[in-house]
């Protein structure tokens, strides 16, 4: 077995991100204080274990990685992927100058709040926001799991875990098989994108190219699947916090009647969150985190 260590330094509170909503608390990813953990599947189909620590006073990561082999290009890569998920090269500024105004919200600005961590893949965040749809999160978190333990690789160090699994694996499975993993209506969404993923048809990073925040959620809305609620909370991953995704969450935090119309609840979310302009997601996720009325785990 080799390891190899290396650092990485943030702009942004790392705390925040981890802690600050729910994806953290999904396979393959394990959190406990200040490390945070899982296994990824580098080039080559090498699978390799992560932990990583980090420090609120100087923003930096520590990074430890485990795998057979390790190559300087793993690294690179590992460093790449660890900068995406953390989202080291986005600037918050915007959104602090507009916490330090408000009362409620100034202490975003003062300890960096703004970041929220995503999966080391496009098609990892995909598929969870998929098995996110018109379900409970405790639901989620299972779908997810058997996920990876049905199709992922397991960790080099044979401790259990498991990656999650690539676009070309799910896609040779059957949609009957997908069912197993308890994914319900959502295996035949998931089986087709993998498809088109593998075959070359969806380009994932050409979604991270874009700065045409109307065309882009367009695009997503094309996706098998993927409506409204999940178009919007697949924009917040890319870096477009203009749309709130809109579930019964959202409506019951807005003191909405269940089953509220969706075209009535995304009204009210609008005219609530309109003097955030660009940022109206942070400014409605990081309002209940600091209210501590979160929806985060269960």
């Amino acid at each position: 077995m080799q390891s190899a260590k290396f650092t990485t330094s943030l702009r942004h509170n790392p705390t925040s991100a981890i802690y600050g909503h729910g994806w953290p608390r999904l396979y393959p990813f394990e959190s406990s204080g200040r490390t945070l953990t899982w296994t990824m599947i580098l080039p080559q189909n090498i699978a390799a274990d992560v932990a990583l620590r980090w420090s609120d006073r100087t923003y930096r990561l520590r990074v430890h990685v485990s795998a057979k082999k390790i190559s300087d290009s793993h690294i690179r890569f590992i460093r790449s992927r660890v900068r995406w998920m953390f989202r080291a090269d986005e600037r918050f500024d915007g959104f602090w100058q507009i916490c330090a105004r408000d009362r409620k919200m100034k202490t975003c600005a003062e300890l960096r709040f703004g970041a929220l961590l995503r999966s080391p893949t496009l098609f990892e965040d995909l598929t969870k926001t998929i098995c996110t749809v018109n379900c409970h999160w405790r639901n989620t978190k299972q779908m997810v799991r058997m996920l990876c333990e049905n199709y992922g690789m397991p960790a080099p160090t044979w401790s259990g875990r498991f990656s999650f699994p690539k676009p070309d694996v799910i896609a040779q499975e059957s949609e009957h098989a997908l069912r197993r993993a308890r994914l319900g209506f959502r295996a035949r969404y998931i089986k087709q994108l993998s498809e088109k993923i593998a075959g070359g048809e969806i380009d994932l990073q050409s979604w991270t190219a874009t700065s045409d925040c109307s065309s882009l959620r367009d695009t997503l809305l094309a996706l098998p699947g993927i409506g409204p609620y999940a178009a919007n909370h697949l924009l917040m991953l890319l870096g477009h916090y203009g749309h709130i995704p809109c579930d019964s969450e959202v409506c019951a935090y807005l003191k909405l009647p269940p089953g509220t119309p969706q075209a009535r609840v995304e009204g009210a979310v609008s005219r609530r969150y309109r003097k955030w302009g660009r940022y109206a997601f942070l400014g409605y996720k990081f309002e209940r985190v600091l209210a501590r009325n979160d929806y985060i785990d269960c």
